[in-house]
């Protein structure tokens, strides 16, 4: 499942050059069951599963607007985002597939813009990211 949620910052791994490549993300913690409890559908690859074990390279699932921002006319299954999530500085996180976009905190608002899924085993993390510099 979910829970809470903090702002963390996080650029695509090869791509930073500025202050202006980081975007800004809200992160919640986790359980590979969110997804089917919350009927978010696998658009490409594949959903968390036991082989992402903490220690294990960290995975990351996005949505299919931050695919399409992102990546578009690119891949971005395989590629690593940096995330500053635990105070040590930045760190790679593999993308190991997209999911579909969905409503966070209503019904009535929009999805959010971009959104990305981070779990490790007993310590999962949701990000919805809100970038600074995305356009589109």
């Amino acid at each position: 499942m979910s829970v809470g949620g903090n702002t963390i910052q996080f650029s695509v791994a090869g791509q930073e050059t500025s202050s202006q490549d980081k975007y800004s993300a809200n992160y919640r913690m986790a359980t590979p069951d969110y997804f089917g409890a919350m009927k978010i559908p696998l658009v490409q690859d594949r959903f968390f599963g036991d082989h992402d074990r903490a220690d294990t390279v960290p995975v990351a699932l996005i949505n299919q607007n931050l695919a399409r921002r992102l990546w578009p006319n690119g891949e971005p299954v395989g590629a690593h985002l940096r995330v500053n999530d635990n105070n040590t500085g930045p760190r790679p996180i593999e993308i190991v597939g997209v999911v579909g976009d969905v409503k966070q905190d209503s019904l009535e608002d929009d999805p959010p813009s971009t959104s990305i899924f981070r779990w490790r085993r007993c310590t999962g993390i949701t990000l919805t990211a809100s970038p600074t510099n995305i356009t589109g």
